[in-house]
């Protein structure tokens, strides 16, 4: 698992957890022969979304999980920088707000928030909330930059490690990971097979024929989530803009025809179809990466998280 600290415009930094790529391009099924038909479905549950599982769930961290590796690469780093500045925080160099990633093409909207929140989450909400960080001179800054990203080769006198903290925060959160494989983005490459089946874009077709009834036209509900009217997303990856009564609109209506048309059931049980030929292809290397990525928390959490 390779992870990245970045310094943001406003000198945020900000953790981002990335894991390394299948060698295949290809989502296994999407090849020649039977595997390129659409799957069989069966019966088609009614979902209202709040709880969504799919198959390759039982092999990929959680978003949850996720924020805890993030966690302890951050206190990993921050341990790194103290060694040549004392009593030094990552909130100094700007706000620290850990990347929440989402493994879902549809997000769940929840029809209690949205006639207050519109499409902000609780967390959306939480988080403008957190991240302010304390003045410090720039002659400070910059010294614990050189140490995150190994800018300088000493800094009062102490050797800095190639690569600097960032390079050895990594090291410490992924020894002992042997993963090869990014079970993310299988699940997103049956998202992309997802996109394109009959039975999805025909759901997709009912639901926005829904929202044209309630006076919106979108092609999708991603489609409306992301409106530009509503979204402004700051350097630390927080959506700033407050729901404002035309977002709340959308979003109130958007519930609704997602319940009319059974969208989150439509949408479950074809991705599920399309990640269960992916595991069917590849449980002995999934199996692998489930090893690996408790491996990954064990480590984010002996460094603090």
């Amino acid at each position: 698992m390779v992870s990245k600290l970045r310094t943001a415009p406003a000198a945020a930094v900000i953790v981002a957890v990335t894991v390394l790529v299948p060698s295949c391009s290809l989502l296994p099924g999407a090849s020649k022969g039977d595997d390129a038909r659409e799957p069989d479905l069966g019966a088609v549950q009614k979902l209202d979304g709040r709880q969504i599982h799919f198959p390759l769930d039982a092999y990929t961290l959680s978003d949850d999980d996720l924020i805890t590796v993030q966690r302890g690469r951050l206190a990993a780093a921050q341990a790194c920088i103290r060694k040549f500045l004392g009593n030094v925080y990552l909130s100094d160099l700007g706000p620290q707000v850990p990347a929440r990633t989402s493994n879902r093409y549809i997000k769940y909207l929840d029809p209690a928030l949205v006639s207050t929140l519109g499409y902000h989450d609780l967390i959306d909400v939480q988080e403008t909330r957190k991240g302010k960080s304390r003045p410090v001179p720039e002659s400070y800054r910059q010294k614990a930059i050189d140490a995150l990203f190994g800018n300088a080769r000493s800094i009062n006198g102490i050797p800095v490690p190639k690569g600097g903290c960032d390079a050895e925060s990594e090291q410490q959160i992924t020894k002992g990971v042997t993963k090869k494989l990014d079970t993310r983005l299988l699940a997103f490459q049956a998202t992309q097979r997802t996109e394109t089946d009959s039975r999805f874009v025909a759901v997709l077709g009912k639901w926005s024929n829904c929202m044209k009834k309630e006076g919106f036209n979108y092609k999708g509900p991603r489609e409306a989530m992301v409106d530009p009217r509503w979204v402004q997303i700051g350097a630390d990856g927080i959506n700033r803009r407050p729901a404002t009564r035309a977002e709340i609109a959308v979003a109130k209506a958007d519930a609704g025809c997602r319940a009319e048309v059974n969208l989150y059931g439509v949408w479950v049980a074809v991705e599920s179809a399309y990640q269960k030929r992916i595991i069917a292809k590849m449980e002995p290397q999934l199996v692998e990466a489930k090893k690996n990525d408790q491996t990954l928390l064990s480590n984010a959490r002996a460094a603090g998280a």
